[in-house]
């Protein structure tokens, strides 16, 4: 078994496992959970100790408890029952540690959230978090840490305050995951009260401000922009993406997951499901542009390398793994586009603020209302009634001349 095996390991339709040496094995479910577990004998009865689950347990852990849990053999002790004996005493003595509130909070989210969202709020807690309350061995294992009664909400705002100049989303996010840490631990009877109830998020918390992000919106700049995106030379698929963005004006997070799957050759369309985007909403439909002519060649140039997985922009080291976007604004500040003040700025979520602000400029070309405006940019727009209906299929269509006019209009500008 190896990290690369374990990573790969696709669920199917039945569980099945992947085995390790003295008796080591990782259960894959259908649904995708990956759990490490130990066969063994003990006096002549077969059993199975679950060790934990990954990746919050690497397989270097996990085989370091199999080599603890043969010693337990050796001593003919059983490694589940003495498992389940030290959670017992634990419960007696410990169970109000916040590290161990924050634990059994985190494994009830496990079947309300996404894997992926777990392991963010768990990264979160533990780097900006736990740190100021518990203490670690050697091995940067929580040794123990305070109880959750001894934790006074001064302590919390000000880690909050000292966050937030650093990182202003996370300590938002930490703020509400302490609250309902607390909230949590009073159901459970290990806290009196819910200390965030305390804070006051106004005091603590920095307003939210307009994010400015720089763009450009001059077009000659623009027709440099394009050709020197044309030109790039150091990977098939940053070209493409940059050059697909500019034209289908996506947010980061929806061109790194673009799959093959939403793209229909046929009608000329890209249809994302409305879960996988920001504006999220039971009433909306999924989220459907129509794809340029220009989009359609840039599709089928880059169908050449990537057609045969799932993502149309994969990174390029990590075929299964979605395009960083980190890589696409490193390759636009290598093509001179960084310089803010000489209105030569460009990142990925420019190329949103590029199409609107042009849009607007050279309204008379193409006469798209505001609405078809939005649409484009899937911006919340309006009351429900109006949301409805600028997500309808026939609304689609309207969108379509506007997007072929900013496609060629991008053509225009490069041949200035």
């Amino acid at each position: 078994m190896t990290d690369r095996a374990i990573k790969n390991a696709s669920p199917r339709e039945k569980e099945y496992f992947l085995t390790d040496s003295d008796g080591l094995r990782l259960r894959v479910s259908p649904t995708g959970v990956k759990t490490f577990q130990m066969r063994y004998t003990f006096y002549g009865k077969r059993k199975i100790v679950t060790i934990g689950d990954y990746p919050f347990i690497s397989l270097a852990s996990a085989r370091n408890k199999v080599i603890e849990y043969k010693t337990k053999l050796a001593n003919g002790i059983d490694p589940q029952a003495a498992l389940m004996q030290e959670k017992l005493e634990a419960s007696k003595t410990d169970e109000g540690q916040i590290h161990l509130v924050i634990e059994e909070w985190l494994l009830i989210r496990t079947h309300k959230v996404s894997r992926k969202t777990l392991i963010r709020d768990r990264g979160l807690i533990e780097h900006h978090f736990l740190p100021h309350f518990a203490r670690y061995d050697t091995k940067k294992e929580i040794v123990s840490s305070l109880h959750i009664r001894d934790i006074h909400h001064s302590q919390i705002s000000k880690i909050i305050m000292q966050l937030q100049l650093r990182i202003p989303e996370g300590a938002k996010r930490l703020l509400a995951h302490c609250y309902n840490i607390w909230q949590f631990a009073l159901s459970r009877g290990l806290a009196e009260f819910n200390i965030i109830a305390n804070i006051d998020k106004k005091t603590i918390l920095l307003p939210k401000s307009d994010r400015h992000y720089a763009k450009i919106t001059d077009r000659v700049v623009l027709g440099e922009l394009m050709r020197a995106i044309d030109s790039y030379p150091n990977s098939i698929i940053i070209k493409c993406a940059l050059q697909f963005v500019a034209i289908i004006p996506l947010r980061a997070s929806n061109l790194a997951s673009l799959k093959w799957e939403y793209i229909d050759f046929e009608s000329k369309t890209l249809t994302i499901p409305r879960g996988n985007m920001k504006v999220k909403s039971n009433h909306l439909t999924d989220f459907t542009l129509p794809l340029p002519r220009q989009a359609i060649e840039i599709l089928q140039e880059i169908k050449q390398f990537t057609g045969w997985g799932k993502l149309v922009f994969h990174a390029s080291t990590k075929i299964h793994s979605p395009l960083v976007m980190e890589s696409l604004n490193k390759a636009l500040r290598s093509m001179g586009f960084a310089d803010e003040k000489r209105g030569r700025k460009q990142t990925i979520h420019s190329f949103r603020g590029t199409f609107r602000s042009l849009c607007n400029t050279y309204q008379s070309e193409h006469n798209a209302s505001f609405e078809i405006k939005e649409a484009v940019l899937d911006h919340k727009v309006g009351n429900r009634v109006t949301e409805a209906y600028l997500y309808k299929v026939e609304y689609v269509e309207q969108i379509r001349p506007l997007l072929q006019w900013w496609a060629d209009f991008l053509d225009r500008v490069r041949e200035e």
